[in-house]
């Protein structure tokens, strides 16, 4: 996929196209709308989403200090889900507490800092009634801990056993069903103007069918301090402690490694990312007359008109349309998604166009497919500064800064950006 993605390139900066150089066979420009037009989206999104969905065994890691994490055994106010208001009283349904696991992680905030502790999440003890195993968003009141929202569950029967990283973006699952392996999923934090508040948001990344990677974080799982002390006393039939905890990580600049069992393992991560405040131009929104204006207005058009003719469609609330070069960005928040407590949860999500496709006069704008599909994760009450990468080291990224950061939270959109993340993994295993 990286000498795919590296061949597209070439033919886009006019080098080289299938090992030919460019001016043997077209123009340039002639190469540049034929390989975008074909097969920068598949190559582009193909890539991205490995990037994401794998993880790597590596036999080093990032030379950085491990990160802050801890857990340990606490009480934890629930609400009672199951129970109904009563048809006599009329009263609410009533919280109940129970004991489990306090995982605890370093948040990293849009200015790049470190913050040990802002990411938590309660996991109650499994007794015998329970079909599943549960993660809560939980917020310390004057010292008592009371649970939010629930973030995710998983089936009892599936025996999983759960992973974290330091950071707590990456979830490793292993589970038996019956044959053993791993599911990955990331969890999306809430960005607030107050780094105080946090929310955890669990999806699916990827299943890995391998046998001894299960192995292996489940081995990891039994073996850390606290669950073995749980375990030695545990006395009662009725309850046992649920298998949870948190991987020693070290953090690299798009990457984290993980410790498991005595072996190093790397997640990659493709979504945003704190990077330095140099080498960045501010995007403006098109204005009227540019082409990406024109391009902006006329796919507005056309997803009223699909609007109209599926009236329970969901539709994403467009917030701008950038202009950088020959390149549009159009950004966009999500539409609310329940998830398991409920709740409703937009994220940032934005869509490339490469305007120079126009230019063959036969390509109708509405029908423009997107280079890149980009996702900046679940941000909430932040008023953004739009940026996009002109140096050597920020080139095809994109990104935003809040009024009070001097950091950029950016995601890679450019296919040579992939190139260059996913060169963090050659000659690594993949798992």
């Amino acid at each position: 996929m990286l000498r795919s993605a590296s061949e597209l390139a070439k033919a886009k900066h006019g080098e080289t196209f299938v090992g030919l150089p460019v001016n043997k066979l077209w123009d340039g420009g002639t190469v540049r709308r034929f390989v975008s037009a074909s097969a920068e989206t598949a190559v582009n999104g193909r890539l991205r989403n490995m990037l994401a969905a794998t993880v790597w065994r590596t036999s080093h890691s990032s030379d950085r200090g491990p990160l802050w994490h801890d857990s340990y055994r606490m009480p934890c106010e629930l609400p009672l889900e199951t129970q109904v208001a009563s048809p006599t009283n009329n009263r609410p349904p009533q919280a109940v507490t129970v004991w489990g696991i306090g995982l605890f992680g370093t948040g990293i905030d849009p200015d790049g800092r470190e913050r040990p502790g802002n990411r938590s999440l309660f996991v109650p003890d499994l007794f015998v009634r329970d079909r599943e195993l549960r993660l809560y968003d939980f917020e310390d009141y004057d010292g008592v801990c009371k649970a939010t929202r629930l973030s995710w569950s998983i089936p009892r029967y599936l025996e999983p056993a759960l992973l974290f990283d330091s950071t707590m973006s990456r979830l490793l699952v292993a589970v038996k069903d019956p044959r053993a392996h791993v599911l990955v999923h990331r969890v999306n934090w809430r960005q607030d103007e107050d780094p105080r508040q946090s929310g955890a948001y669990v999806t699916f990344l990827s299943d890995l069918s391998d046998n001894k990677a299960a192995e292996l974080v489940r081995q990891h799982v039994t073996s850390s301090e606290l669950l073995e002390q749980l375990h030695s006393l545990t006395f009662q039939a009725a309850w046992s402690p649920p298998l949870t905890t948190v991987a020693p990580t070290r953090r690299g600049r798009a990457w984290l490694d993980l410790s498991i069992a005595g072996s190093s393992w790397r997640v990659i991560s493709e979504t945003s990312s704190p990077r330095s405040a140099e080498g960045w131009e501010e995007l403006r929104p098109a204005i009227a007359g540019s082409r990406c204006h024109a391009l902006g207005e006329t796919l507005a058009r056309h997803r009223a008109k699909r609007s109209a003719a599926d009236t329970e469609a969901p539709v994403d609330e467009r917030l701008v349309v950038l202009d950088h070069r020959s390149f549009c960005f159009e950004v966009f928040r999500t539409r609310k998604e329940q998830s398991n407590d409920g709740g409703a949860h937009q994220r940032l999500v934005g869509v490339v166009y490469d305007t120079a496709l126009l230019d063959a006069h036969q390509t109708q704008a509405e029908l423009l497919t997107p280079i890149a599909a980009l996702d900046f994760g679940w941000v909430a009450g932040i008023k953004q500064t739009w940026l996009v990468g002109v140096s050597p080291e920020t080139y095809g990224w994109i990104g935003f800064r809040r009024p009070d950061s001097t950091m950029v939270v950016a995601v890679p959109w450019a296919t040579s950006a992939l190139v260059e993340l996913g060169r963090n993994v050659e000659g690594v295993t993949q798992q």
